[in-house]
């Protein structure tokens, strides 16, 4: 079964057999959610992803970082709550 793994700089991710490809700034709003999804606290809201330090977004939307990228709705998919994001969960092992 494919697993999830990440380049260093999150450029380059392979999501249970799914390859997504990132500009710097998707990149590190990626690895904001990698790190909160390996601590078991997955759901982040969008404004905490934008605000890292090491997140250099323009925008105040996570929607508009990753407009029209495949990521979207499959990768980074929205929280439980109105304006979290999380990473999606992993397929089920049946």
């Amino acid at each position: 079964m494919p697993t999830a793994r990440h380049s260093a700089d999150f450029r380059d991710v392979h999501w249970y057999g799914a390859v997504y490809y990132f500009t710097p700034t998707q990149a590190a709003c990626v690895k904001v959610l990698w790190e909160e999804w390996e601590r078991g606290t997955p759901e982040l809201g969008q404004e905490t992803i934008l605000e890292h330090p090491t997140v250099e977004a323009e925008s105040k939307r996570l929607s508009d970082v990753f407009k029209g990228h495949d990521a979207w709705g499959k990768l980074i998919v929205p929280g439980h709550t109105a304006g979290a994001y999380r990473l999606a969960e992993p397929p089920s092992r049946n």
